[in-house]
């Protein structure tokens, strides 16, 4: 993208600058420390994914055993506070200015107790629910109907004890609100036989953990980590406070109490049908719901994750639940990753900048070959590099030198021996004496051929000659191009093909001549007469025996080529590799002869480099890959060679368009039709 990018940018104001990045972003230097960059983020992603994926159950693990703890420590501080609240309401019931509802007695015992709890509102009523003494002097003798309907009044007038919530009414305020019946003096009650004298009731506010003393004093000693604001934040659904934690229980009939915090208390005082379609309405619906004690569970609500462990408290009528932000208790990990990361991304900086720097000091070199062969391209044959190195560097620099001095004195030895244009016109009337006037013919195969060269004369060439049942079929290339080159041509080919002749003529009726003998003949006489000319030969030959279908064949360093065959409905293509040096180099060079088949409908395809590396204007190759591609769609019906060569000359033809041919091509295609009956040689013909 940064490429694409960059290309689309050159274009603007800043030419200058982004040609220069441009360039940058293409030097082998800063490939090295960008792969560098890529090679470290990958794999520091990969370790961050595998630790965070680790880290983060156990710390999930780690919270869901912090919050089991503390909800049950929770729990049983506010279980121990219903019994303490239990207990007051018993011992109240059995003071003797209580059973003889003495107001004036009374009056001085609530004074009292309310030093010691100073937010509990302790009073006595009536049985109808008149207000006899405590909470406001005023409404004495009045009856509170909202009090006096309330199901724990009503249990209490039962004989029963409970703690319920009592909600917002015009009489009274919210708060947690306990009753218990008040008997005559050796009175007791039995299932509710015997009428209470009077209702004695605890309104103590939500905020338990601050405002009462000994419900606070139990919750310092569990340690929980939802001791209040003081320590972190506490969750507020309605506010619109999501991080943190926060700790609450809920009645089985939907009111719910945040006994630590005051910031919930407003919630606390809602009817149940309001706190359940509120934000609570999750946690509310979790802690009524079936699901087990003590097992952490996640909530969603109000698109936050909360980890959430619920318990149910000894009377069963309520549930402790104990509530954290997921991402409150990811907190340290995130925080811990993020240092992570950005330790990492330093590391990766530093990293490729003593990379980048490394490489440069790689890269001069390299630079200074390419700026030694740039002049040479050139044509400065006389560039020099310093070669003192001992490594791979000084032998590229070795190299170098070599080559310039080579083409140095090629270009002053073909300056010294240039020709006229009328030398030209006649070596080009000789080589085309030398090339086949036609080709040999059977009822047993088909061949096609063509050879066009890239100046007036060239150093392709193709050959074919029938000998007996024998045929033999020849396509060569010498090095470079031109006049020298053509010489050569006419030099090799005449050697060949007198070798071959004179071989099968040794060799007798029904034996094809010795390619590999031959190819050897050649290279010696071309190497041991010729070499100090550097000028070889790449050449195919082969013998195709019409009878038997066998193709020997010796491939000197030449163009493998390729020979189409139909197995069932597939078409498939074999490739005749190389079975030899090239021919003229090297004295004693060993050649070998190799074999296939070749059955009726078989395609042999020979061709030389001009074919595969013809070029295009956008200077691209046509390409081997072209060619396979080509022979491979040729329906079985139309593999005649003449077709099929005017066909791929075509297709040569479209891909150069105004492109000059550059190489000498040459193609020459074999076809067989028939296999040949064998019958008794008396003579040896020679068809050339």
């Amino acid at each position: 993208m940064i490429f694409r990018f960059l290309d689309q940018a050159r274009s603007g104001p800043l030419n200058l600058q982004l040609r220069i990045i441009w360039s940058s972003t293409r030097s082998l230097q800063f490939r090295m420390a960008w792969g560098a960059i890529l090679t470290v983020a990958l794999s520091s992603l990969a370790a961050d994914t595998v630790i965070y994926q680790t880290t983060e159950q156990q710390v999930r693990d780690r919270t869901v055993a912090t919050l089991t703890r503390s909800n049950y420590l929770l729990a049983f501080a506010v279980a121990h506070w219903r019994q303490e609240i239990f207990k007051s309401l018993e011992l109240l019931s059995l003071n003797e200015s209580f059973q003889t509802l003495n107001v004036a007695s009374m009056t001085d015992t609530l004074r009292t107790l309310r030093l010691i709890h100073r937010n509990r509102e302790i009073s006595v009523w009536s049985p109808d629910g008149r207000l006899i003494v405590g909470g406001n002097p005023d409404e004495r003798g009045l009856r509170n109907e909202h009090v006096q309907k309330h199901p724990a009044f009503q249990e209490a007038l039962k004989g029963n004890m409970t703690l319920q919530v009592i909600g917002r009414s015009s009489t009274t305020k919210p708060c947690l609100f306990a009753a218990n019946a008040i008997y005559p003096e050796g009175v007791k009650a039995a299932a509710g036989l015997v009428a209470p004298k009077a209702i004695a009731t605890i309104c103590a506010p939500f905020y338990l953990a601050e405002d009462d003393l000994d419900l606070s004093a139990d919750i310092e000693r569990t340690d929980a980590p939802q001791q209040g604001a003081k320590k972190q934040n506490l969750i507020s659904m309605q506010n619109g406070n999501f991080s943190g934690s926060e700790f609450m229980i809920i009645r089985d009939n939907g009111y719910a109490v945040f006994p630590i915090t005051s910031v919930n208390d407003w919630i606390s005082g809602q009817s149940p049908t309001e706190i359940r379609n509120g934000p609570w309405g999750p946690f509310i619906r979790f802690a009524l719901s079936r699901e087990p004690d003590d097992q952490g569970l996640e909530i969603v609500a109000n698109g936050q994750t909360f980890i959430v462990v619920k318990r149910r408290l000894p009377d069963h009528h309520w549930v402790a639940l104990s509530i954290v932000n997921r991402d409150t208790a990811m907190h340290g990990l995130n925080v811990a990753l993020s240092k992570l990361r950005a330790f990492q991304a330093a590391t990766i900086l530093i990293v490729a900048f003593v990379l980048y720097r490394v490489s440069g000091e790689i890269v001069k070199p390299i630079r200074k070959a390419s700026q030694a062969i740039r002049k040479i391209s050139q044509g400065d044959f006389k560039t020099h590099v310093d070669d003192q190195r001992d490594d791979e560097i000084g032998e590229l620099y070795k190299d170098i030198n070599a080559t310039g001095n080579l083409l140095s004195s090629f270009v002053a030895r073909e300056k010294g021996h240039a020709v006229a244009e009328q030398q030209i016109a006649t070596a080009q009337q000789i080589q085309q004496s030398f090339l086949l006037k036609s080709l040999p013919e059977s009822d047993f195969f088909e061949i096609a051929a063509e050879s066009l060269p890239a100046y007036e004369v060239g150093a392709d060439w193709y050959d074919s000659l029938k000998v007996g049942h024998f045929l033999y079929v020849i396509i060569a290339d010498v090095c470079d191009k031109g006049v020298p080159s053509a010489l050569f041509m006419s030099v090799f080919r005449s050697l060949l093909r007198s070798n071959i002749l004179t071989q099968a003529r040794d060799a007798g009726l029904g034996q094809p001549a010795d390619l590999a003998h031959v190819t050897g003949l050649v290279n010696e006489y071309m190497a041991e007469n010729h070499g100090s000319t550097c000028m070889f030969a790449t050449i195919f030959a082969a013998c195709h025996d019409t009878q038997t279908g066998q193709l020997i064949y010796v491939n000197a360093g030449h163009e493998s080529p390729l020979v189409l065959r139909q197995l069932d409905r597939e078409a498939k293509l074999e490739s005749l590799d190389p079975t030899g040096p090239a021919v003229g180099l090297f004295p004693g060079a060993h050649f070998l002869n190799s074999t296939t088949t070749l059955a009726p409908g078989d395609l042999l395809f020979t061709f030389t480099d001009g074919l595969t590396d013809a070029r295009s204007p956008a200077e691209q190759g046509w390409g081997i890959k072209r060619l396979q591609d080509f022979l491979l769609q040729l329906q079985p019906d139309n593999r005649q060679p003449a077709a099929v060569l005017q066909q791929v000359l075509k297709l040569i033809e479209n891909h150069q368009g105004s492109t000059e041919r550059f190489d000498d091509l040459t193609v020459l295609l074999l076809r067989v039709t028939a296999t040949e009956p064998v019958a008794a040689d008396t003579a040896i013909d020679v068809k050339a």
